[in-house]
């Protein structure tokens, strides 16, 4: 494989569902002690994978050949790909501690596979698939790493700033509370996972609108300093080669 760039799959990451009584685009005005979010959020990791049909083998001919086993029905997790110069983009599935294959976005294996003991990775090539009959099917793994309630509360205008309470609990027990506090000028806050425009601040009220999604793409850092856990790709292993 001649000009080929490894990279991280675009489809493994973080997505947040949320769900609760949302007023997305409204201009909505909270005195003190209001709350402004009261919703349910998941933390949900994807992982690209591919699930074996059967009992598989990838191997090299003769005695000292390379031969890499799949069990069958368990998913493969293939965190990495490699975008060729002419556009084709191939996975890589680790599937033991020393080696991986590699798969077209179809779940066609290829007739290479990648042994990266250290301290050199190095391509093997000429492999072929037993039984000939046996495929891949790739999918995408959804795992949900964290759930919570959240609820977001306007505790008033004081010395200044804008000041709001950020809660996460888990059943009746509080998980978190913290106090986010901002310049009462400000012209946007986060809070928690959240971003709200400040339309104004008068009589010790805010006028709040925000835009949260049901379901979108979120950041393993925010998620963390929420104090919600992002978790870790199931079977996640990154390989290194050279080209």
């Amino acid at each position: 494989m001649v000009g080929k760039s490894l990279r991280m799959s675009p489809d493994a990451g973080l997505t947040m569902t949320v769900q609760g009584k949302l007023r997305n685009g409204e201009q909505i005005s909270y005195a003190k002690d209001e709350p402004i979010v009261v919703a349910d959020v998941k933390i949900v990791r994807s992982t690209p994978a591919f699930v074996p049909s059967a009992d598989m083998t990838l191997k090299q001919d003769g005695f000292l050949g390379l031969k890499v086993r799949m069990p069958p029905k368990r998913p493969l997790a293939a965190l990495q790909e490699i975008a060729l110069t002419d556009g084709r983009v191939f996975s890589i599935v680790p599937v033991t501690q020393d080696h991986a294959v590699v798969a077209n976005k179809t779940g066609e294996l290829c007739n290479v596979a990648i042994s990266y003991r250290v301290p050199d990775p190095y391509w093997v090539h000429g492999m072929r698939v037993e039984p000939v009959e046996a495929t891949v099917e790739p999918k995408i793994q959804e795992d949900v790493a964290d759930s919570a309630g959240v609820r977001i509360i306007f505790t008033g205008v004081s010395a200044g700033q804008l000041n709001f309470q950020e809660v996460w609990v888990s059943g009746s027990a509080i998980r978190s509370s913290v106090t986010r506090s901002f310049d009462q000028f400000a012209k946007s806050v986060r809070v928690g996972l959240f971003d709200f425009e400040v339309v104004a601040v008068a009589d010790g009220k805010v006028t709040l609108r925000y835009e949260i999604q049901e379901r979108g793409p979120v950041k393993a850092a925010d998620v963390t300093r929420a104090g919600l856990r992002p978790g870790a790709h199931a079977g996640s292993m990154v390989v290194r080669t050279r080209r």
